[in-house]
């Protein structure tokens, strides 16, 4: 199978498969529902404490969503 066809979330999908992973258990591993752990996977990007814990895991970098860290909290110069 060539998987250079397939985007990045189907290659993840397909290393979990491999390994015996599903959404349900990658969740469980990082103390969040099956669908966070989806959704998670499936942005563009993640912060790095997420980043961080996939590859903990033993996901490979490639297939992770790239790094972003947001400032929480209300942006500067905002009135409310």
């Amino acid at each position: 199978m060539d998987e250079g066809a397939f985007s990045r979330e189907e290659r993840l999908l397909i290393w979990l498969r491999r390994k015996g992973l599903s959404y349900a258990a990658l969740g469980k591993m990082l103390g969040v529902t099956r669908m966070s752990a989806l959704r998670m996977c499936k942005a563009e990007r993640i912060s790095s404490v997420r980043h961080g814990q996939l590859r903990h895991i033993g996901l490979p970098t490639e297939l992770l969503p790239e790094v972003e860290d947001i400032p929480r909290g209300r942006k500067a110069g905002r009135k409310l």
